[in-house]
């Protein structure tokens, strides 16, 4: 990777570590620039279209981890329950090991943004989307029939998100335990 790369890749990091943090609104190029140790003329050369261009780039790197976690904790189980506990569980320790500092990205922007950014609002919701289609999809292929295993990957993608939320907010993986508990019996409901 060139050095040009390397810049543009840890301003999207950088970035998409305030977002987790602090949120979209709370975070400037300036922190960007500073936390990533880059020249402040950097920014905008690898980010012409401003905050929007970079905020689009943070959603893409945060969806692209979210699937990856879909994938692997599918690819660890034996089972509807299991997976989407397993999911539950690997947010948990995520949440966990960031002290409860960093939240998610695509939620963040979400909240703030849509109301205000039409490019932003539909990059968020083109994620939630993906991660209904690829927890559905891995669900089926655990035998969870197609029409339940969509409504099923869409509560296990609200409740995870919401989970997300209530975590930040109590320091506590104990949402998390209890959409595990749920998800779980869900998916045995479901079968």
């Amino acid at each position: 990777m060139g050095l040009r790369a390397d810049t543009r890749d840890r301003m999207v990091a950088g970035g998409l570590e305030l977002v987790r943090r602090n949120g979209y609104s709370a975070t400037s190029f300036r922190d960007v620039w500073t936390l990533t140790d880059t020249p402040r003329g950097s920014v905008y050369f690898h980010f012409p279209g401003g905050k929007e261009e970079l905020g689009l780039e943070v959603i893409d790197r945060h969806n692209q981890a979210w699937l990856s976690l879909i994938h692997r904790a599918a690819d660890r189980s034996d089972s509807a329950g299991s997976f989407l506990g397993g999911l539950a569980d690997a947010i948990a320790v995520d949440m966990g090991k960031s002290d409860f500092e960093l939240g998610c990205a695509v939620q963040a922007v979400a909240v703030e943004m849509s109301a205000s950014s039409e490019t932003l609002r539909q990059a968020t919701a083109d994620c939630y989307r993906q991660w209904t289609d690829a927890v559905a999809q891995r669900l089926q292929d655990f035998q969870v029939a197609p029409e339940r295993s969509r409504v099923l990957a869409n509560a296990t993608v609200t409740a995870l998100t919401g989970a997300l939320t209530v975590a930040r907010s109590l320091r506590s993986t104990q949402p998390f335990d209890q959409v595990a508990d749920v998800l779980r019996e869900l998916a045995c409901a479901l079968r």
